[in-house]
């Protein structure tokens, strides 16, 4: 009995640090200012960053602007709702063209380990 229970301890701690690893993808590193989970926003293009945006009417943080250059080109549709995950990190894109005198770049962020619905 002993026999057959050692293989079977080591095949469900294998499982388990499979599904650990697994699920790290979608996990916010040390970095990330913070999370947000099943959030509604906009789709929006930053031609002055070249750079799709998803903008977020959070009712606890107020306007949020997550930026990305990995937004898959189904999503790149201006005004199209859509339902977000996303790890937010300090804004670090760069500029390409001039920044509109009436832009506040303080509500943005880049977005990593998101994903993105339609709604």
């Amino acid at each position: 009995m002993s026999i057959i229970s050692a293989p079977l301890k080591v095949l469900l701690l294998l499982s388990a640090l499979f599904f650990i690893s697994c699920g790290s993808d979608s996990e916010c590193d040390a970095d990330s200012l913070f999370s947000l989970e099943n959030a509604s926003g906009t789709m929006t293009y930053l031609s002055c960053f070249d750079s799709w945006v998803i903008r977020i009417d959070d009712p606890q943080r107020g306007l949020i602007v997550g930026a990305s250059m990995d937004i898959d080109e189904s999503f790149e549709e201006e005004g199209l709702k859509v339902c977000v995950d996303a790890c937010f990190l300090s804004f670090d894109l760069p500029l390409v063209s001039p920044l509109p005198t009436s832009f506040d770049n303080s509500t943005m962020s880049v977005i990593e380990n998101f994903t993105i619905e339609r709604k």
